[in-house]
């Protein structure tokens, strides 16, 4: 059976490019009737919290990925120190005294010299009673794996044949100096014990992979499948603060679910991205070798085109729905906007522009003709009252098409686009039609005088 899993560590926030890994690996063993697991890397309690644990939890849901199993990596500490002593017994770790500095001093030698900084294996050169000397000093004893020096090779499901020379590679530390183990070995441990089949994360790790499949070779296990994917390319420049950052939390009052798991699984394959249904027909059209080996391009312009048409299909109980009680909208309201909506936000924008106030703007609008609109407008608002209200307009002020509707659109909305005036004007009452209008000649007059 497939088993995949995802492994975030809570130490901030969910990041658009964690979450398409996590979805890939869900997706994948979903397609394959299989089953995922979410396994929190906290073994490092000063760099994580409850919060962003809780947080991660929380965004995962909202992208309606499940998991069936969910593990704690500081509540394993023990089982990590076993393996690694495992290691250490067979000769495949061993101790090191190197203090940062003569770490360092060894790095930049290496530079100096044009060398890679590798590390040269100096502890297994030490003799008895230097090491004697060095626990008289105070020194703790950190490990290293110790690495066979061969090309490794893998199939892997995106990349095809991938290979690694570890003679290029230094010996990965297992166990600090303070006892704790270190991402590498628990990793492995986990992936071991849980039976992971595949393997799916950012091809950052394709050299973290080559040591950790020696780390299982070492431990005597079955090596899994393994896929790189491309890590995620941002078009935009700058993070737009009406779209939001590129944390799950900060879309998650502009982007649908719906919209950000097709988006995110599908980003990075040669097919457009279909907006399909629901995460059952997603997981059907999912195909892991789809995926490129290039550059994954995260452009925030698809996103937001992918959401507005995704919203507008939306009918209004859905809609009442996502917006989860925050905000209570009418019927008739979401029928006036939804055809201007490109994010969710924008839902609480004309909320508050046809209700609240208009928006503020810069544009001076002809002060007479607007007295003339306050003339002609009809004493009862119904279905009825634009068509009458212009064909008034137009016979008395002789302005047709936009120089007809741009000075009502800007004085009722403070916008110079927006919803059907016909459907607008029926979620105001006249008495506020007037004040808007009037307050629009009031400030045109200020201006004119100052």
């Amino acid at each position: 059976m497939e088993i995949t899993r995802f492994a975030p560590s809570p130490s901030g926030l969910l990041h658009v490019g964690n979450a398409r890994t996590a979805l890939i690996n869900f997706l994948y063993a979903k397609k394959h009737k299989g089953n995922f697991l979410l396994r929190i890397d906290d073994t490092n309690a000063s760099n994580t919290s409850k919060e962003f644990c809780n947080a991660i939890f929380s965004d995962l849901r909202w992208l309606s990925i499940e998991w069936k199993d969910l593990i704690f990596q500081s509540k394993r500490t023990q089982i990590y120190k076993h393996f690694a002593q495992y290691l250490i017994s067979i000769g495949k770790a061993y101790p090191c005294y190197e203090t940062k500095e003569e770490l360092e001093q060894h790095r930049q030698l290496c530079l100096v010299n044009k060398l890679p900084p590798k590390y040269n294996r100096a502890s297994l050169k030490i003799s008895q009673d230097k090491i004697k000397q060095y626990e008289k000093e105070g020194r703790n004893p950190y490990y290293r794996f110790k690495l066979d020096n061969v090309k490794l090779e893998w199939n892997d499901l995106v990349r095809g044949n991938v290979s690694i020379d570890t003679t290029s590679l230094s010996d990965p530390v297992i166990i600090k100096e303070d006892g704790s183990i270190t991402y590498l070995i628990s990793s492995v441990i986990d992936d071991i014990e849980y039976s992971i089949s595949t393997i799916i994360r950012g091809e950052d790790h394709i050299t973290n992979t080559a040591i950790q499949i020696q780390m299982m070779q070492a431990i005597g296990k079955q090596i899994p499948q393994f896929a790189h994917i491309s890590l995620l390319r941002f078009q935009d420049s700058k993070i737009s603060k009406r779209v939001g950052g590129h944390d799950i939390q900060s879309l998650k009052n502009k982007i649908t679910p719906l919209v950000l798991t097709n988006f995110l699984s599908q980003i990075g394959t040669s097919d457009n991205v279909t907006l399909y249904d629901s995460v059952d027909q997603l997981t059907q059209h999912f195909d892991l070798r789809k995926l490129s080996t290039s550059n994954t391009q995260y452009d925030s312009t698809t996103l937001a085109r992918l959401n507005k048409q995704h919203l507008k299909l939306l009918s209004y109980s859905q809609v009442q729905s996502l917006l989860n009680n925050k905000l209570n909208i009418s019927e008739k309201f979401w029928d006036c906007i939804s055809g201007n909506v490109s994010y969710i936000n924008d839902i609480y924008l004309w909320h508050d522009i046809i209700y609240v106030k208009p928006v503020q703007h810069s544009i001076t609008l002809d002060q007479h003709y607007l007295k003339q609109t306050v003339e002609l407008l009809p004493e009862k608002i119904t279905e009825t009252t634009w068509k009458e209200w212009s064909e008034n307009i137009s016979k008395v002020a002789n302005q047709n098409g936009k120089e007809l509707i741009l000075p009502i659109r800007v004085a009722l909305t403070g916008l110079t686009h927006g919803p059907s005036i016909a459907k607008l004007l029926q979620l105001m009452t006249r008495d506020e039609i007037v004040d808007r209008i009037q307050i629009q000649i009031a400030v045109t007059q200020n201006k004119t005088e100052g």
